[in-house]
């Protein structure tokens, strides 16, 4: 069933739903508190210029994806971070671990291409960035 839908932003497009009709309009009640889709990204593409982070490529659906991906990673280094500065036995520790979230963060957030940032999408989160710098600090000791 095609329904318009009215985001927060005021824009509004045709969709089509599927399920009960309680759920639809569960869902698009939903859908109204937040932005449209083209907002989203366009909010999460200039959070990226302005933290400097080089423009990705791919198909529009492609980059309003990776936009939102690539802010989940920025948030993600950052609490990575902080575990790392407040669970690091002693200071050599935390410096060594510091430049390898950092060099990983560098090479990550390098990436232009859209299609990458979705193939990682659940690689790019706390847990997984932590061990990262883990295999990465084992690999260097080795």
């Amino acid at each position: 069933m095609k329904r318009e839908v009215t985001y927060h932003c005021g824009h509004s497009e045709t969709r089509s739903f599927s399920g009960s009709h309680s759920a639809r309009d569960t869902y698009i009640e939903k859908l109204s508190r937040e932005d449209c889709p083209a907002c989203r990204s366009a909010q999460a593409a200039t959070r990226s210029a302005d933290a400097g982070l080089p423009t990705l490529t791919g198909s529009d659906k492609q980059i309003a994806w990776a936009e939102q991906i690539r802010q989940q990673a920025v948030t993600a280094f950052a609490e990575a971070q902080d575990v790392i500065e407040s669970a690091a036995p002693d200071e050599a520790s935390k410096q060594r671990a510091l430049d390898t979230l950092a060099t990983i963060r560098t090479r990550t957030m390098g990436t232009t291409d859209s299609r990458i940032w979705i193939e990682i999408r659940d690689r790019v989160n706390r847990p997984h960035i932590i061990n990262a710098v883990k295999q990465t600090m084992i690999e260097q000791m080795r």
